[in-house]
């Protein structure tokens, strides 16, 4: 049942309470005692308020906010992660997966921890169903899988060829031929990769140039990112570039159709959706522009770019998103199997009900939260600072942490960056057992919220400041309305003329 709660004034807390306020010396005060009423109303609207914006920010925030909150449910018999394994193997193992040497090998790996059974499960998943479609058999044999083709089909498809070479590599002589010899086997090779940055000598000059010409500093570990995911594809997969690092492969020696064939590459991974669309079209595009880079300095003789042509992506992608009933599901789960279910549901909290990003989530501190005010203060994508409303469903776990972790520095964990890793791979599995088949991917949460805000009249100034996005266009690709919604919103228009 949605919760309201009384208008406070619309998107902005009262100003002048809060001035009030900021006198005030006690523990919760930290929030507004360094900010004069002229900075609070620069940090909530970016500008000093005027009648006329106050105007535009009339949209009742709070109550949005608390109309966004799922039913906060008692959860009876709590089971614990130690019980996750099973459930897997339960309700998605055996129901999907029909070879008997595929199955004897996952049972064996119960023992590991969710996220990483689960990872185990989605490799021998592929496999079972490549088997399938090329033996087109009911069961599946030893011999089946002594056919090397098998694995060389899973690894060329996967985002993770070291990793999955791995796990088929322990499949295979645990449950297939235990006096298998893996080194006499091209398949098997495995590029040793170490914890390390891309410093490639060309990318070193042309981030250079970037920053100094095109893109701000936050923006370079994206561009990073993409080429030495690029390096490591090539030192990975293509045999003449096997006996390089990544750091020392000789450019002149990368040719147009290793170009094409990362391309076909990236569009492979778009196609078992490990990678979107727009997001291969972005790795494309920089790539490209590093070789054109190269060219245009005359650090190589050729433009080895031409002939290739973007990959043409949609700005906007339509996505199912879970509905009232599905995000329940999702949150009891969370309450049901989390090995800390304040911490787990507080963190998935703030990514439904406030649409936060996880590294924002991840960095909250203690010294910006104000339990008495109900606001957070926090640095936001890029760098910007913003006073967020504490919705009363996460106002109560939120003080329970506090009295748990009120001598920490972060409101999660004192390693936010780990902390961020730890919660996508927590996601990962409650999806799993809630029975979601949306888009494995956390930020699934903040399209929820926005969503949510457009379908329930908020002001489109409001919307920008409460989804923290520069612009309208922006908001657009997180707009999913679905064919039902878009139906009932016709059905209301008057159309007697």
């Amino acid at each position: 049942m949605a919760r309201n709660t009384p208008n406070r004034g619309g998107l902005l807390p009262d100003i002048s309470r809060l001035n009030e306020e900021a006198k005030d010396d006690s523990l919760n005060a930290s929030l507004t005692k360094s900010f004069s009423l002229k900075s609070i109303e620069t940090l909530l609207l970016g500008k000093s308020i005027t009648n006329k914006s106050r105007c535009l920010y009339e949209g009742n925030a709070e109550t949005l906010l608390e109309n966004l909150s799922i039913d906060d449910c008692s959860i009876q018999g709590y089971i614990g992660p130690d019980a996750i394994n099973d459930e897997i193997w339960n309700l998605e193992i055996k129901r999907s997966i029909n070879a008997l040497p595929i199955l004897r090998f996952i049972e064996c790996k119960k023992h590991l921890a969710p996220y990483s059974f689960l990872k185990i499960v989605e490799v021998m998943t592929e496999l079972s169903n490549y088997h399938h479609l090329k033996y087109q058999n009911e069961e599946a044999t030893k011999e089946d899988f002594k056919d090397l083709s098998l694995y060389t089909y899973i690894i060329s498809n996967s985002t993770q060829p070291n990793y999955v070479k791995d796990v088929l590599l322990q499949f295979h002589k645990l449950a297939i031929d235990p006096f298998y010899k893996e080194d006499n086997v091209v398949l098997w090779e495995r590029k040793k990769r170490t914890v390390q940055d891309f410093q490639h000598p060309t990318y070193k000059r042309y981030i250079k140039y970037l920053l100094r010409n095109r893109i701000l500093p936050q923006t370079e570990r994206s561009y990073q990112g993409i080429l030495k995911r690029f390096f490591i594809w090539l030192t990975t997969i293509l045999e003449e570039f096997k006996s390089y690092n990544m750091n020392d492969v000789p450019i002149y020696k990368i040719k147009r159709e290793h170009l094409q064939d990362y391309k076909r590459y990236l569009l492979i991974q778009v196609k078992h959706g490990n990678r979107s669309l727009n997001k291969a079209s972005d790795d494309l595009y920089v790539i490209k522009d590093f070789f054109q880079h190269l060219y245009q300095n005359k650090q190589v003789l050729q433009d080895i770019t031409q002939q290739i042509g973007a990959i043409k992506q949609k700005k906007y992608h339509y996505r199912d998103l879970p509905n009232k009933e599905e995000l329940m599901q999702f949150f009891n789960t969370v309450e049901l199997y989390a090995e800390d279910p304040l911490t787990d549901g507080l963190a998935f909290g703030f990514l439904y009900n406030n649409g936060l990003r996880v590294s924002e989530m991840a960095n909250l501190q203690w010294e910006n939260v104000n339990l008495e005010r109900n606001t957070i203060s926090l640095k936001r994508k890029g760098n910007k600072s913003c006073v967020i409303y504490i919705p009363s469903i996460l106002r109560t776990k939120l003080k329970q942490l506090f009295e748990m972790r009120k001598d920490y520095t972060f409101v999660f964990s004192e390693k936010p960056e780990s902390f961020k890793k730890k919660i996508r791979e927590h996601y990962m599995v409650y999806a799993k057992l809630a029975g979601w088949t949306f888009p494995n991917n956390v930020h699934i949460f903040r399209h929820i919220f926005i969503t949510y805000l457009t379908e329930n009249n908020c002001s489109p100034q409001a919307l920008k400041e409460l989804a923290d996005v520069e612009n309208l266009e922006t908001l657009s690709y997180y707009f999913h309305r679905s064919e039902e919604r878009l139906i009932d919103e016709v059905n209301k228009l008057d159309l007697n003329f």
